[in-house]
């Protein structure tokens, strides 16, 4: 009766399939087509193919497993699959299934230290209840899964852990209903009340205790409760029988946030006076971990706040973090260190060049703006100036000359150049030529200042 209830309900969440799931049988065909198919159930939250099914992606599959049987482009999905290394459907789906049933098994079908239900009894009847909803919407692979490895531990099938659970349960709430306090007489406070079989249960309407009379002395003595408990769907937690209403709550490790009627808030944001944290599907407050909601990316931090004004890194690269917290995109971001860009997808752009308004920059490998350097691509040398921008129509000495960059910014090589009514030449490596020199087999003559005199 210690187990955690809150992770019950993180799983009911993930894995009870839709209501409508099942109707999908009485179909020959679905609107879905291969492409769509493969992108909502064979890639993960940021769209990447799936090569490895773990429990960060696997109610992706099982949400498609539904649908799987009655897909006729089951051979366009499967061709997708290989050709992005991916494992075919069935084995996706055989995976997803063996992982769902491992945390259903362990959540329901094993006591508070993890050892198997042999026999359903006092202690254990609350796990196959309330397991009860999850295993009618729980696909039949799961279920076939679960019972295989309640076989393997000598336990019954669920069906007979639930109808025995079941029948304690109808038990206890007919003792409930014919329990009188109607015992009288003095006692000696020696009665051993959890050994006698003469008790008798009384269950208030949120189970937030019980009462027990003890036949032999007319004593009633109240058992209070700590822990959770479900009512309509949703998640109440009480502390010796009182339960715990506006305020924040740890509880194993985690924290929660019970509103004023006293139920955890789930799948939202919250703020208070440090800022914005995020309470996840399970109610507990995320922490180290991206959040997407319906206006884009939010990162919440060790401490579970919204991370803000910062840069934060991830396996893909540097994304900024405004003063919302929100993952900022196709914007120009200026910190300590200069400039940078991050584009649509949120990552700062790296060894590339940018152009806005004012013209050309360029974005080294740290993806900072380039500034009063040589920067070399595809075309060539080109100089970006104090301000950033690519230096364009003029004039660049370096230590070993001078040389003409042009319109597009790049080093003029091998041309002939007329600028100020005079004309110079440029070598193959873009240096302007002085003295005597031989271009197209003829002999030139120019100054120390490069101009041809002849």
């Amino acid at each position: 009766m210690n187990k955690t209830i809150a992770l019950l309900l993180s799983l009911v969440l993930v894995l009870i399939l839709p209501l409508g799931a099942f109707s999908v049988a009485a179909q020959t065909e679905i609107s879905i087509n291969a492409n769509e198919f493969f992108y909502n159930y064979c890639t993960d939250y940021w769209g990447d193919p799936i090569t490895k099914v773990d429990a960060l992606n696997y109610t992706y599959i099982l949400n498609g497993g539904e649908y799987w049987p009655y897909l006729l482009q089951r051979d366009e999905v499967n061709a997708i699959l290989k050709s992005n290394g991916q494992p075919s459907f069935d084995q996706l789906l055989n995976d997803a299934v063996a992982i769902a049933a491992d945390i259903f098994y362990k959540e329901h079908c094993t006591d508070s230290w993890g050892n198997p239900i042999k026999t359903v009894t006092d202690d254990s009847f609350s796990f196959p209840l309330l397991g009860k909803s999850e295993w009618e919407n729980f696909l039949t692979a799961c279920q076939t899964a679960v019972n295989t490895l309640l076989a393997q531990n000598e336990q019954p099938t669920f069906e007979k852990m639930l109808a025995s659970a079941t029948a304690i349960s109808e038990e206890l709430n007919s003792r409930a209903e014919s329990c009188e306090h109607a015992y009288t007489g003095n006692c000696d406070n020696t009665c051993d009340l959890c050994n006698s079989k003469r008790m008798v249960y009384k269950k208030h309407q949120y189970h937030d205790q019980v009462d027990v009379d003890c036949n032999t002395c007319g004593t009633m003595r109240q058992i209070t409760f700590t822990g959770w408990y479900s009512q309509s769907g949703k998640w109440y937690y009480y502390e010796n029988g009182t339960v715990i209403t506006d305020c924040w709550k740890q509880i194993d490790d985690n924290w929660y946030y019970l509103n004023a009627e006293g139920h955890k808030l789930v799948d939202q944001w919250r703020q208070d006076s440090f800022g914005w944290c995020y309470l996840g599907t399970d109610g507990a407050m995320k922490t180290n971990a991206w959040v997407r909601d319906s206006v884009g990316w939010c990162y919440v931090g060790a401490d579970g706040y919204c991370v803000t004004n910062c840069w934060k890194q991830d396996s893909k690269g540097w994304c900024y973090l405004d003063a919302q917290g929100r993952m900022a995109t196709n914007k120009w971001i200026r910190d300590s260190q200069g400039w940078c860009f991050v584009g649509a997808n949120g990552y700062c752009v790296t060894n590339c060049w940018k152009q806005d308004s004012h013209g050309w920059v360029y974005l080294n490998a740290a993806g900072r703006m380039a500034t009063n350097c040589w920067v070399q691509d595809s075309l060539g040398w080109c100089y970006v100036g104090a301000n950033g921008y690519a230096v364009t129509n003029c004039w660049k000495r370096d230590s070993v000359g001078w040389c003409y960059l042009n319109a597009n910014g790049s080093m003029t090589k091998s041309q002939w150049l007329y600028d100020s009514g005079q004309w110079y030449y440029l070598d193959a490596n873009g240096y302007m030529v002085t003295g005597t020199r031989v271009i197209g087999g003829k002999t030139y003559r120019f100054n120390a200042s490069g101009v041809w005199v002849g």
